[in-house]
């Protein structure tokens, strides 16, 4: 059985022998370890155990957003002459290409968004999935961690609906459109080889349990974030074993998650805040089963 306790007054990140910056310097102060667009990862590679992170996040999360331009096309026969709309847009990392889009019966603009918002989300993940409004003069899409500017479908053969043709339509390509990156947090177990992990993640305004094996099979439990839990120490607690990993946030029972994604490989404690907010850890605690130490 191998303990640790990390107290950022007791052990500071600059000695060096407890972590390994990967990206950004974490800040210390006498009772916590602050990351800004940092990612840090423990020294110790550890199988199976208990693990409790006291965490702060200063405010409640939020989703990314696309707003685009005014100067968006409004007039409904426009787009009713569209029955092959197309543009390209970049949801939570993954590019794609939305084509064929139909807006000859569209009776309106919040049927035309529908039809947009539908042409996004057959593409992406059912847990990514975006919400697409037309609000008095532009249209706003809304995701997860990252909604980008649009632009044309490389070699495409259909109306450019990005707003970088000759008519403005969704007028959301780059320099029209405004993006707002949406909050991405992660804190848990890692292998960096492999890619196992175990992990919470603030991932916008959703608090995501997940673990992924060294072979790939991922499973995910996604939560509404609790305003209880911002500007607040939280209690953030992976229970990692043989058969089952639970998740609890201040000593409630959250999330199980059974073995087919269960890492069996060694891994290592790891923070990373991809924002450029303060994220702090003022306790971290482990009990470990097993290690490779």
């Amino acid at each position: 059985m191998y303990k640790f306790n990390y107290e950022p007054l007791r052990d500071a990140f600059t000695s060096g022998t407890f972590w390994k910056t990967l990206t950004g310097t974490p800040a210390i102060s006498t009772s916590f370890l602050r990351f800004v667009t940092a990612k840090a990862i423990m020294l110790l590679d550890m199988l199976r155990g208990d693990f409790k992170f006291l965490l702060t996040v200063p405010a409640t999360p939020t989703n990314a957003n696309l707003t685009g331009g005014t100067s968006a096309t409004a007039v409904i026969a426009t787009w009713n002459a569209v029955a092959d709309g197309e543009f390209t847009i970049t949801i939570n990392a993954e590019t794609i290409n939305v084509i064929g889009l139909d807006f000859s019966a569209a009776a309106d603009m919040d049927a035309v968004a529908a039809i947009i918002q539908d042409g996004i989300n057959a593409l992406v993940n059912a847990r990514e999935q975006v919400t697409v409004v037309w609000s008095t003069n532009k249209f706003i899409i809304t995701g997860l961690s990252v909604v980008s500017v649009t632009s044309a479908v490389p070699s495409g053969e259909g109306t450019n609906i990005s707003g970088a043709g000759a008519t403005a339509f969704m007028d959301a390509e780059n320099t029209r459109g405004t993006a707002t990156s949406g909050s991405s947090k992660y804190f848990g177990l890692t292998q960096l080889g492999s890619g196992a992990i175990i992990a919470f993640r603030i991932f916008g305004a959703k608090l995501r349990c997940y673990a992924i094996s060294e072979t790939g099979v991922e499973t995910i439990v996604d939560l509404p974030w609790d305003t209880d839990w911002s500007a607040a120490a939280i209690s953030y607690r992976i229970s990692w074993g043989a058969q089952n990993i639970t998740f609890y946030i201040n000593g409630k029972q959250v999330a199980v998650i059974g073995d087919k994604s269960n890492p069996m490989v060694p891994m290592s404690v790891f923070i990373q805040n991809e924002d450029g907010d303060n994220f702090d850890l003022s306790l971290l605690e482990g009990e470990v089963s097993e290690t490779n130490e």
